[in-house]
């Protein structure tokens, strides 16, 4: 008689964040060898995001009026007119805090978004479409008349789409992130700089 083992072995997340961080890492690596320096450029940049987005304890969706301010870190490499372009915030990351009105009960929400993205673009001249994956790490604490009521922390995967221009060794560029359930996302727009080393 044959007998049969069921195993059940739990749904582990994929480590988005670790690969993330070390696919990074290693392009930054490669890119300060001086043997290797045509292999991309690294830059830094800022940009500003707005979103819309909701709150738990808030029931309607929420226009950020006042926008995050972020600081980022990218590494960029042109194969003929194919782009690859990654990209962090973590080096410059701050807190951003509002205040919501919800039934005329006024909340304090506190919030920090890491955000690591890949972008596959074609060059097109100066102007430069691309496709974004990324991996946003979100901590949030939410607080009613001084008092911590709710403290959060989620890992999302995000896609959206950007288009750069590009002059001298410097670019600009739009952001449009797609809507994302598990970040209570509906929508995200991000403006850019970026200057290349």
């Amino acid at each position: 008689m044959a007998m049969h083992l069921k195993m059940i072995i739990p749904a582990k997340k994929f480590p988005f964040k670790m690969v993330f961080v070390k696919a990074f890492s290693l392009l930054i690596i490669l890119s300060c060898s001086n043997a290797l320096a045509d292999i991309g450029n690294i830059g830094i940049g800022t940009g500003v995001l707005y979103t819309k987005s909701k709150t738990e304890y808030v029931n309607e969706f929420e226009e950020i009026t006042s926008p995050k301010l972020m600081l980022n870190l990218s590494y960029v490499k042109t194969f003929d007119k194919f782009v690859v372009n990654t990209s962090t915030n973590r080096i410059g990351n701050n807190a951003r805090i509002r205040t919501i009105l919800d039934n005329k009960k006024e909340f304090q929400v506190k919030s920090t978004s890491n955000i690591d993205t890949l972008a596959l673009g074609y060059q097109i001249g100066k102007i430069t479409p691309y496709l974004l994956v990324g991996n946003v790490d979100t901590k949030q604490e939410i607080r009613y008349k001084g008092r911590t009521i709710k403290k959060d922390n989620e890992t999302a995967l995000i896609w959206g789409t950007a288009l750069s221009y590009r002059f001298y060794n410097q670019t600009v560029s739009i952001n449009l992130i797609a809507p994302s359930k598990p970040l209570n996302l509906r929508y995200a727009v991000g403006l850019g700089y970026n200057f290349y080393i």
